[in-house]
């Protein structure tokens, strides 16, 4: 419920919602279930509500990612027992009335909800804009994409942080994801720049992208750890600035004119003769 009636970031339930018919069903699945408590122990859908039961224990409990869409293969046999709960205690007491209102709503509510979502889209089409026009309007940190296909050569390898980027960057490349990769360590407990620098180097990575302003000086990498942890690399000379760019970050691709924030991007080469020095201090 917290999903559908909050908006919590961590949880991403402003991207992935249960939908409202759950909710405006439920008063009628809990008289329903009430009402024919005494068949519940022998009833044929008994299965699926423990499945549900197990299934959302163990999700909760093992510290597993809590975000919304990983109840989504759960969801349809949730809605489906709570369904028939429902119909059965309509039909009882001749309340269809407010049950067929309750989908109407949802129809609605999530067509609604799909056309506004679409409308970016359909401008696209109607518009002829072409693919490169779309991408900067709809994509966090695209600007530098389309530089480094075009400069980067096949001897080359960049590594960047940013996911969306993963399929329109043509020259080879390498994702560093925060929490899931750990050949080059960008989480919270990626603390050592030096460390850091001898992954990229293994990796045989040439080019950084990062995003935020450079370095200047030892007080702009005191908390440069993480996904910042570039920063005393670069800070050390051992990523030379290549090219910078204004890029922009879209916290919602739908209602993108009312999020959007700049932010500096830049191309950084690996200088690992100037580094060796640094490394060996």
């Amino acid at each position: 419920f917290t999903a559908t009636l909050t908006g919590l970031k961590g949880m991403e339930a402003t991207r992935t919602g249960l939908g409202p018919y759950l909710l405006l069903i439920l008063p009628f699945a809990v008289m329903g279930a009430w009402s024919f408590r005494k068949k519940i122990l022998n009833h044929p859908l008994l299965p699926c509500i423990v499945v549900a039961l197990l299934f959302y224990t163990v999700w909760f409990f093992t510290g597993s990612s809590q975000r919304i869409r990983f109840l989504i293969p759960i969801y349809p046999i949730v809605l489906f027992v709570f369904l028939y709960a429902a119909h059965k205690f309509v039909h009882a007491k001749n309340l269809n009335g407010p049950f067929y209102a309750a989908a109407v709503l949802t129809i609605i509510f999530q067509i609604s909800g799909q056309t506004i979502y679409g409308l970016n889209y359909a401008k696209h089409f109607l518009s002829g804009e072409d693919r490169q026009a779309f991408f900067k309007k709809n994509i966090s940190g695209y600007k530098p994409v389309p530089w480094i296909n075009a400069n980067l050569q096949m001897t080359d390898k960049i590594f960047f942080m940013e996911r969306q980027l993963v399929y329109l960057i043509e020259a080879p490349s390498f994702y560093g994801h925060w929490a899931l990769e750990p050949r080059v360590k960008t989480g919270v407990q990626a603390k050592d720049p030096k460390r850091f620098y001898r992954q990229l180097v293994e990796q045989k990575i040439t080019h950084l992208l990062v995003y935020g302003p450079l370095p200047i000086s030892n007080h702009d990498i005191k908390d440069a750890y993480g996904p910042l942890i570039w920063k005393p690399v670069s800070l050390a000379g051992c990523a030379k600035l290549v090219k910078s760019f204004q890029s922009t970050a879209y916290g919602s691709r739908t209602l993108n004119t009312s999020t959007t924030v700049m932010r500096q991007a830049h191309v950084l080469k690996l200088d690992q003769p100037r580094c060796n020095q640094w490394l060996n201090n």
